[in-house]
């Protein structure tokens, strides 16, 4: 398989296929995230809104696997739905140096903004990211039953859906953005910049 160019038919190509339907799920967790309806229906919001990012993660760590000569169906048998070791594969490095970057500056923001004040943020924001993959990851698998397609199991824990949903989002836009970035990491400061 030859590797797609980084050109404007990149986004027709399967990789490129990845990394757009990664964006659009991850765009539709932030719309039901962000919306008023989550201020009063957050209980039946939380559970279609992680399936959504939990989707757009796998999507976003797929595609360094696929855009390195794997086909569709070496990825299915190797990885199928588990989150933890799509993030662990070493094609997926830079995504982790990137999603890093991301957690520190949201991390950073959301203890800043004083929207939290019960929150000590005490906690690695990097640590933080880890063990919410890992949650989500395992609401993804047998474990569970598959608690994010089916019946959610009682005291089963949940990551906290805003700071993932800001986290991958902006690493998702930068891939759509800039594909490269996912393959090869961030390499300017500005990149990180929001504006």
């Amino acid at each position: 398989m030859v590797k797609p160019a980084f050109d404007e038919s990149f986004h027709l190509s399967e990789a490129g296929h990845f990394i757009a339907t990664a964006a659009m799920y991850v765009r539709s967790a932030r719309i039901i995230r962000e919306s008023e309806r989550w201020d009063y229906q957050s209980s039946m919001l939380v559970r279609p809104t992680l399936h959504l990012l939990s989707h757009a993660i796998e999507m976003l760590l797929k595609f360094p696997l696929i855009h390195a000569g794997n086909t569709l169906e070496q990825v299915k048998m190797n990885y199928g739905h588990r989150l933890i070791d799509l993030w662990l594969e070493d094609e997926n490095r830079h995504i982790r140096e990137t999603v890093a970057a991301h957690a520190q500056k949201h991390w950073a923001y959301a203890r800043d903004s004083g929207k939290w004040p019960n929150d000590d943020f005490s906690p690695n924001p990097v640590e933080v990211v880890d063990k919410a993959l890992r949650q989500l990851g395992r609401l993804s698998t047998k474990d569970t039953s598959f608690a994010l397609k089916y019946i959610y199991p009682e005291k089963e824990p949940a990551p906290r859906s805003a700071f993932l949903i800001d986290v991958f989002g902006d690493t998702i836009e930068d891939g759509v953005g800039n594909p490269r970035s996912l393959l090869q990491g961030l390499t300017l400061e500005q990149d990180l910049d929001p504006r």
